[in-house]
């Protein structure tokens, strides 16, 4: 009785230490969800919606994105299957063929296409939220189970373009 209570008490603590999470990131491992780019008019950034720390087959998920209004979003595809709605108006998708996604793997719900334009920003924020049906973002496993995920924010730096000049350079500008 007593290896079954701690057995048990072990399960929860693994379970609570690693909760899911849907999040934007620049790679498709989910490693890198903070990224300084080089803006500009014909630069176009890639972007992915990750579900994390999930440790099933993913199949599904349900969520909103919300984007500063600095970034523009040109185009957000799913994988194999279904999609109800828009991403930043709340998207649920179903997949084909579930991603197995375990021991740090991540799997790729959304791939997006964002722009900047030409503006400067320092940590513009790419949230995922609820979706409007939902009290939190959403995971599905391949039986059909339903699992709460923390939302994870972003953020997304263009900073200014500089260059190196001597300082006889920099005098000769005002001459």
């Amino acid at each position: 009785m007593l290896v079954i209570m701690v057995v048990i008490a072990l399960a929860a603590t693994v379970n609570a230490a690693g909760s899911r999470a849907i999040g934007v990131y620049f790679d498709e491992e989910a490693r890198n969800n903070n990224a300084s780019f080089i803006g500009g008019y014909d630069v176009v950034h890639t972007a992915y919606v990750c579900v994390t720390n999930s440790e099933m087959r993913v199949a599904g998920a349900a969520f909103k994105l919300e984007l500063d209004p600095q970034i523009l979003l040109l185009t957000a595809t799913y994988p194999a299957g279904l999609a109800i709605g828009d991403v930043t108006a709340g998207v649920e998708v179903g997949m084909t063929d579930p991603v197995v996604a375990v021991m740090g793997d991540a799997a790729v719900v959304c791939t997006m296409q964002l722009t900047t334009l030409d503006q400067l920003m320092v940590g513009a924020e790419l949230r995922v939220v609820n979706h409007p049906n939902y009290a939190n973002p959403i995971v599905s496993d391949a039986d059909g189970v339903l699992w709460d995920c923390t939302g994870i924010t972003s953020y997304l730096t263009i900073p200014v373009e500089n260059e190196m000049k001597s300082w006889g350079e920099v005098k000769a500008l005002f001459q």
